[in-house]
């Protein structure tokens, strides 16, 4: 069955866009395939018609929001599509119920997090399987502000090359030139082979407009008029920080307005509640948000986008305005800026992201760190500020050296922060690796409890083909669980009992310590080997928040500096669509200036020739 026949079955859709079609052609012609396509483009629509197409296999979708996880496959279950679903807080029945499917060959189509799609023991089951395509969601997370979003994305590479998957496409809705470069380099296993489609970065149905105030009061009192005279039944008001999202709130009730909050800091249950609130609730309402609200959600009868502030560059806020007018209804977006905006966002920038000697030097204070090849560390919060105390001058400093530390692990996939860490973490100090083999041969032949536990450690940890020596890991407890479906309290008897024998050292570390703590992995001299791809990403994330500047400072047209940042034609690219302006505030008052500078040099000449019943 063609294209067509498979969305109108599942879909009713009667007709592909003409991006969709070119994404799929490429697929077809290449392996390996990096779509940007705007918010409501219809990404959802290609890894869907995608998996029943590659039917004879699973395609596997990496997703990084659990609330979008579950939103894309309700919509598929809706479709009559075979889909499981596969995610951290999941009842154990349901989740082996989505492997015994997968194993069956029933479902086609699998939606996993990055977390869970980087457990080596995850990927040992899908080497069992079958794999048809994998699609990476919201691929610009690779290159997220600060890197805090989903460090995971960092190993992406190095899991899809040891997969075997047919197909490799990443999908998202904002990634410049440079972006794309990075995305290419950390997802996909042959970077040179990649071909792009490359759309716009916003649809046509959406105007935008910056506004400039002179202070904070300004701000507010512009934000409050915007939101008084828009007729969009559901507006979403942006802020860089979560505090101002409940602040925005309150003052917005009072005012009158149906106003709710949501940011990745409330309850899940909460954040839930909201979401289900918003498609059924029939009255005005103004949703207050930083950017985690609405990626990939199909939230329609948005028609006024707010960006109170500064985002942390161009893509962050074409993230924003893209989630107005879905349904192709025409649409507004207003960011809302000041003067001093973009000198507190270099600065931020500055101390987020440091210049390399900088960073080269803050290494190596820390190198005492790092535990070796193959090896991981869990480093408590005290011991990093300790380290960190020697970088900053104030106290009020040491939270964002130790973030700004955080991230750059994470960006050098050495390691970083584990602030989504879901179970406690064990910590082991094996004293000689040699000697777990010779333990494990000392035992009886047969399933036993110790057994089982050496021989899962051996093979996690990769210990036979580790040098003899003393060796560190950490593994989070409910992946050790899973893996080998024991009770914890059982396993740990095991080590308890190789530790009484001085065979290793071990501790667990609860998940609320593990969220502040950092991971560090591997050899030192492996992060300064990666030191030039922090020096790209750098100076990315830096020509897109300047792009933000010009943009908003722009005096003829805003979009012309958008397009040359987001479409290119590099090798292997196409561009289904170029960007047109005529729909920034400034080319629509150059426009109103020019029609109106025609009706009166002109009016004369026609009042003349008009016969006097039409005057």
């Amino acid at each position: 069955m063609h294209l067509e026949g498979l969305a109108q079955k599942h879909f009713s859709i009667q007709t592909l866009r003409p991006q969709q079609r070119e994404v799929f052609t490429s697929l077809g012609q290449h392996n390996q395939v990096l779509a940007m396509l705007p918010t409501g483009a219809g990404k959802t629509l290609i890894y869907a018609l995608g998996s029943l197409l590659f039917n004879d296999s699973v395609t596997i979708v990496v997703c990084p929001l659990i609330a979008l996880m579950r939103d894309q496959y309700q919509r598929m279950v809706a479709a009559g599509i075979s889909t499981a679903l596969i995610y951290s807080e999941q009842p154990d029945e349901e989740r082996r119920a989505s492997f015994k499917s997968l194993l069956s060959g029933q479902t086609k189509l699998l939606f996993v997090s990055p977390e869970r799609f980087a457990l080596v023991g995850f990927q040992r089951f899908l080497r069992r399987l079958r794999l048809g395509m994998v699609v990476i969601d919201e691929a610009h997370c690779v290159v997220s502000w600060g890197h805090s979003f989903r460090p995971e994305y960092s190993q992406l590479g190095a899991i899809l090359k040891g997969l075997g998957a047919r197909k490799i496409l990443a999908l998202t809705a904002t990634a410049s030139r440079s972006s794309r470069v990075l995305i290419r380099e950390m997802v996909f296993p042959e970077p040179e082979q990649v071909h792009e489609v490359v759309d716009r970065p916003l649809r046509e149905n959406i105007s935008v407009e910056a506004l400039r105030v002179y202070s904070e009061e300004e701000r507010w009192l512009a934000v409050q008029g915007l939101l008084a005279e828009t007729k969009s039944h559901k507006t979403i008001l942006y802020f860089p920080r979560r505090e101002q999202c409940q602040n925005a709130a309150i003052e917005l009730k009072k005012k009158g307005f149906n106003a709710v909050v949501y940011h990745a800091g409330l309850q899940r249950d909460f954040r839930r509640s909201v979401e289900e609130y918003l498609r059924q609730s029939e009255r005005p309402v103004v949703i207050c948000a930083t950017l985690a609200f609405g990626m990939g959600i199909d939230l329609p009868d948005v028609q006024l986008i707010v960006v109170a502030g500064f985002p942390g560059n161009i893509e962050e806020m074409f993230q924003m305005m893209g989630r107005a007018g879905r349904q192709g209804e025409k649409s507004r977006a207003v960011i809302v800026w000041s003067g001093s905006d973009p000198k507190r966002r270099t600065f931020q920038f500055d101390k987020m992201l440091p210049e390399p000697p900088v960073v080269s030097e803050r290494l190596q204070a820390i190198s005492h760190f790092f535990p070796g090849n193959n090896q991981a560390r869990l480093v408590p919060r005290k011991e990093i500020e300790k380290a960190m105390r020697a970088f900053v001058k104030e106290g009020r400093d040491l939270d964002q050296s130790v973030e700004t530390l955080s991230g750059l692990l994470s960006m050098l996939g050495c390691g970083g922060g584990l602030e989504s860490a879901r179970s406690a973490w064990l910590n082991l100090e094996i004293k000689n690796t040699a000697a777990i083999s010779v333990l494990t041969s000392a035992l009886p032949i047969g399933p036993s409890r110790r057994r089982l536990v050496l021989e899962w450690l051996s093979q996690r940890l990769n210990l036979e083909e580790t040098a003899k020596g003393k060796f560190y890991a950490a593994v989070p407890v409910s992946e050790i669980v899973e893996e080998l479906q024991m009770n914890w309290d059982k396993i740990a008897e095991v080590f308890r009992y190789y530790s009484e024998q001085s065979e290793l050292v071990y501790s667990v570390s609860p998940q609320e310590e593990v969220k502040g703590s950092l991971l560090f992995l591997g050899h030192l001299k492996e992060a300064f080997v990666r030191l030039p791809r922090y020096n790209r990403w750098r100076a990315t994330l830096n020509q897109s928040l300047q792009a933000l500047s010009t943009f908003v400072m722009a005096d003829q047209c805003r979009m012309t500096g958008a397009e040359n940042l987001f479409i290119g034609r590099g090798v292997g690219a196409t561009s289904a669509a170029r960007v047109r302006c005529g729909r920034c505030d400034l080319c629509e008052r150059r426009l109103g200036r020019g029609l109106q500078s025609l009706r009166e040099q002109h009016a004369g000449a026609l009042t003349a020739t008009l016969p006097d019943h039409l005057r």
